[in-house]
């Protein structure tokens, strides 16, 4: 940065090849996408911060939107799990009277069509149809909710979630939600890790690709072998060296079979 022009306050770069002129053009990207990024935070006890979730590194959200620019809002986790209710949206539990964005009839047609794709492109699938109704039904109230209250990134408290009854009444995880928010370019974070939202906005501005957040465990058995939900993947993986790799559908087996999952593979 020129000292002449960064004195008056005017921000310019002298570079002497397009190399560097291409690699400052996408940090730029970055510094603009982290400004323009707008997140969407599901917290159970109305604070921005959880208990018992990932919360290493920010330590104050006001500063983050300080010198990166990002923003966040906030929504309860129980109101929005009221919501994934077919009713009249005016009439939740936690929120009598308020207008709210349950699903609806029209939003049911797009769930079902995302389970016969997914269900139809997936191999292996380890799921049924039936069983993935509440977790797309809940990726569809994130896009809803994600709209309305004008956000471009997601994470939710699983944790806190799983320590209510919600979750196994509702019979949904958060999990295929992130999936398909992360492939449509959208950040999306597990365990309420605010940071790894706003990490992966940077990464796929750089990388102009979905970003992969990396805490995946396999499990293995006393004698060695592999668990069942391990070895699908496992033998999705050795599939994906074909021309036209299938996403993979799994059931975890933790919380029944009906936790819904989807692995991506390029």
């Amino acid at each position: 940065m020129r000292a002449t022009e960064f004195a008056r306050g005017i921000e310019t770069y002298s570079l002497l090849s397009w190399q560097q002129f291409q690699r400052r053009l996408r940090v730029l990207r970055a510094r603009k996408a982290l400004a323009n990024t707008r997140v969407l935070c599901v917290s159970r006890f109305g604070h921005d911060y959880s208990l018992h979730d990932a919360n290493d590194s920010f330590v104050s959200l006001d500063k983050v939107t300080e010198v990166l620019g990002t923003k966040f809002r906030f929504a309860n986790l129980h109101e929005v799990i009221d919501q994934i209710q077919q009713i009249d949206p005016t009439t939740n539990y936690t929120t009598p009277g308020r207008l709210q964005e349950n699903i609806n009839d029209e939003d049911m047609e797009v769930v079902n069509a995302v389970i016969d794709e997914l269900v139809s492109t997936a191999d292996p699938c380890a799921m049924d149809c039936e069983n993935m109704v509440p977790s797309v039904k809940m990726y569809r109230l994130v896009q809803k909710l994600l709209a309305m209250n004008e956000c471009n990134a997601f994470t939710a408290n699983c944790p806190d979630a799983c320590s209510t009854c919600r979750i196994n009444k509702e019979r949904f995880t958060f999990c295929i939600a992130h999936s398909l928010n992360n492939e449509q370019g959208i950040p999306s974070a597990c365990e309420y890790d605010i940071a790894a939202a706003v990490s992966k906005a940077a990464l796929q501005a750089i990388a102009s690709k979905p970003s992969y957040m990396g805490n995946t465990a396999v499990l293995t058995l006393p004698d060695g072998t592999l668990t069942e939900s391990a070895s699908v993947f496992v033998r999705a993986a050795k599939k994906s060296a074909g021309d036209n790799p299938l996403p993979t559908l799994t059931a975890g087996v933790a919380c029944g079979q009906w936790q819904t999952n989807v692995q991506a593979k390029s």
